[in-house]
This record gives structure tokens, C-alpha cells and sequence, in this order.
């Protein structure tokens, strides 16, 4: 898991790198002791921070509480008595004199958050006893072990198999010592590599014995595991905001156009989005629901296809998941239509048939009129216009330089 942020900074540095090598995007240059800044490369380089900054900001991490393993299992293998097993004893003995004694140490799994990233693994031991010596330090080599064990039967002849290491110069004194352990435990999540512990040896020549405290003794040997939690971007807020008809508005439109603000920032969880238009009575209650309709998320608006009577009507959004189940909804506005607005309509209608005019017949321009302008629009000229700067900034950057003539004395004519 460490991998994964080391291999996203290595990415970061690559694509700085070879954009500012390749494309030599020097920023300023300096002239008579003065730094002069090229401002269309620093334009350019502008823009691309610009538009990889959304990417940046989403990659948030949160420190978390350390957690703790104790040794679940500890002993030591001796050559000076290869058959015999020290589990019994309180502690690990490690030494390279007058006798090789290697330690052996166990613990539970690690257990991570699915959304966690490992940082660091910090094995602690407390030192109870040293043999004798003028030295300040000792050399500690700690492994992987790769083959399961048993602190009972584990002996000289029948040591598991372990790989890597990491060295340690250990103060000899009494008390707790740590040793950063992250390399090895790295190794513990991988394919071909699960949590058998770790092995503790000792290098050098005429180096002393160290005693290192065992699961038996109140100093239990134990690992810390710091981590981070991979925390995800808040999410973009989404209100559903409604705005036509407006509340306690009357209209003289049978079929009002009823809009809303864009709803494209709405998450994934969101299946769709339903559009309720009630009528209600003098004193505010519903009495009856006219409209219950299912609208695009992409879309901002609906415009009936039969003529509402005239009459009060409370109108909201909602949205709702793949389940049926809402999620949220919007203010309610209410709003009347009054009964001129529907003698006028009715009024319409007669004309229309006796001019034989149907809505198929109206112009364009009535019917855009009903359409609100959209942000959707905006936003794609929006994008458009900072793509066609991005691409002239560019080209202005790239162009070949023309060569400068060297300035000197002239030189004579050839003959």
C-alpha cells in the first residue's frame, strides 16, 4: 500500500519532468543580473496547473489512530543445542558470541480500513540484559520470515526460511529500542508473502549477547502500525432549487413552463429525477395530483402537454434512487392560475380552430419562448473558449525561434 503513494509521486515528478525538459518551459530568464519572466510560458504553465488541479484536490489523506500487535508467539534457535526448543523461557536471547542465537517473534495479522494506506511499521522490544562489552552499539539484522512456525517445536535443525533485511546500530542499554520495520511489512500484502513474522540476528565480530523481553514478561515485544485513511473529496453540494412558477405567483399561462436550476453536479446515486405538481386547496392542502413525472437529470425544465385549469397547484422536485426510495427534494412553490388566464386560453383555442391553426403550426420563435435559457449552454462555450487559449498559448510556445543575427563588427566583404 506504500507503493501506491510512492508510485503516484513518482508519476507526478515524471510528467513535470519531462514537460519541462522536452518542451524547455523555462519561465524566466535572466539578463543582466535581472530575472525577466517569459509570460507566455508562464501562461501555459498556468493553464495546466489550472486544469490538473481538480485532480490534486481529490487526493486527500487523514492521519489515524496508531494500532498495536502484540507478539502472539517468540522464542530463539541455539547452535550450541540444535535439538533443543526455548519457548519456556521469558526471553529472546540474540548473539554471534561464544554461541550464534537467532530470535524468532509472531503476530496477529494486520488489519487495515478498506480505505487505508499503510505508512510505517514500528517493531518495539524492550532490552533486559547485555553481555558484557566496552561498546555503545550493536548491529541487529532483521528478516521476513516466509514459512509458518511454532514457538514449541522450533529448534536449530528446523529454522523457517526468511528473506530481506534491514539493519539496525542499537544503543545497548536497558530499556525500549524501535526498529522501522515498513520495508518488510510492505511484504505482508503481497502474492507470495503473508505475515509469519520477523527474524532477529545479530552481525558483527565479538559484538555481546542482547536479551531481548518475551510475550511471557510484562515488556511484551509489540508493532505499531501507523496508517492514513485515503479520504475521498466532499462532495459537490447539489441543492434542488426551483425557480419557475415562482411561490405565491399567479400566471396567466395554462402551460407554465416549470424550471429549475442545473442538476448535472447531482452524484451517482441519484437514478432520477421526479417532477410533482399538486392542486390544492383555499386553505393549502393537496386535493389531487395532476402531474408525477419522471425528468432527465440533464434536463432543467417541463412544459405540460394539456392545459392546466385555473386553479391553485403547489409544485416541488425529488429526487429519488434505483430503489424507489427518495433521496431528497426540493421547497414547494404554490402558485394560481387564474380564471382569466383560462378564458384567454379557451379564447385561443376557438381561434385557433377557426383559424385552423394547430401547435405544429406556431413559429419558432414561440416556441422558444417558452424554452429558459440553459446554463448547459455557458458552460460548453465555457470550456470551448479555455481549450482554443490553451491551444494558442500553446502553439506560441512550441513556434521554432528564428535564428538572431550575431552582433559584432561587420564583416568584410568576400571576394
Amino acid at each position: 500500500m506504500v507503493r501506491k503513494v510512492g508510485y503516484l509521486n513518482l508519476v507526478k515528478f515524471h510528467f513535470f519532468r519531462e514537460t519541462f525538459l522536452h518542451f524547455n518551459l523555462k519561465i524566466y530568464t535572466i539578463h543582466n543580473n535581472k530575472i525577466i519572466f517569459t509570460m507566455k510560458k508562464f501562461l501555459f504553465v498556468f493553464l495546466i496547473g489550472l486544469l490538473l488541479s481538480p485532480v490534486f484536490s481529490t487526493m486527500q489523506t487523514s492521519a489515524a489512530e496508531p494500532l498495536t500487535y502484540n507478539a502472539v508467539q517468540d522464542t530463539f534457535a541455539n547452535l550450541a543445542y540444535p535439538d533443543r526448543d526455548f519457548s519456556s523461557m521469558s526471553s529472546v536471547v540474540i548473539s554471534i558470541e561464544p554461541t550464534v542465537r537467532m530470535g524468532y517473534f509472531s503476530f496477529e495479522d494486520i488489519t487495515l480500513p478498506e480505505s487505508g494506506i499503510l505508512q510505517s511499521v514500528i517493531f518495539n522490544y524492550y532490552i533486559s540484559d547485555i553481555g558484557g562489552s566496552e561498546n555503545e552499539t550493536t548491529p541487529l539484522e532483521f528478516r521476513n520470515i516466509g514459512t509458518e512456525w511454532n514457538e514449541e517445536t522450533l529448534n536449530w535443525g528446523n529454522t523457517p526460511v526468511t528473506s530481506g533485511n534491514i539493519y539496525e546500530s542499537v544503543p545497548l542499554t536497558i530499556g525500549w529500542h524501535e526498529a522501522n520495520i515498513t520495508e518488510l511489512a510492505e511484504d505482508w500484502y503481497g502474492i507470495y508473502m503473508v505475515n509469519n513474522g520477523i527474524y532477529v540476528g545479530q552481525n558483527g565480530i565479538d559484538e555481546p549477547s542482547v536479551t531481548i523481553a518475551s510475550s511471557g514478561s510484562d515488556n511484551v515485544p509489540y508493532i505499531e502500525v501507523n496508517y492514513n485513511i485515503d479520504m475521498p473529496a466532499p462532495p459537490v453540494e447539489c441543492p434542488l432549487t426551483i425557480s419557475f412558477p415562482a411561490d405565491e405567483g399567479e400566471i396567466s399561462d395554462t402551460r407554465p413552463v416549470f424550471s429549475w436550476e442545473d442538476l448535472t453536479c447531482l452524484s451517482s446515486d441519484v437514478f432520477e429525477v421526479r417532477l410533482f405538481v399538486n392542486q390544492i386547496s383555499d386553505d393549502g392542502a393537496d386535493t389531487s395530483e395532476i402531474i408525477n413525472i419522471s425528468i432527465p437529470v440533464d434536463s432543467s425544465f417541463f412544459t405540460p402537454t394539456e392545459d392546466l385549469d385555473s386553479a391553485n397547484y403547489r409544485w416541488y422536485i425529488a429526487t429519488v434512487n434505483s430503489d424507489g426510495i427518495g433521496i431528497d427534494r426540493s421547497e414547494s412553490n404554490d402558485f394560481e392560475i387564474t380564471e382569466d388566464a383560462t378564458d384567454k386560453e379557451d379564447d385561443k383555442n376557438e381561434k385557433d380552430k377557426t383559424t385552423g391553426k394547430t401547435d405544429d403550426d406556431k413559429s419558432p420563435k414561440e416556441d422558444s419562448a417558452q424554452t429558459p435559457n440553459s446554463s448547459i449552454m455557458l458552460y460548453v462555450v465555457l470550456v470551448v473558449c479555455l481549450m482554443t487559449i490553451a491551444i494558442i498559448v500553446t502553439s506560441l510556445v512550441l513556434r521554432p525561434k528564428k535564428d538572431k543575427p550575431i552582433d559584432g563588427p561587420p564583416q568584410p566583404p568576400t571576394v
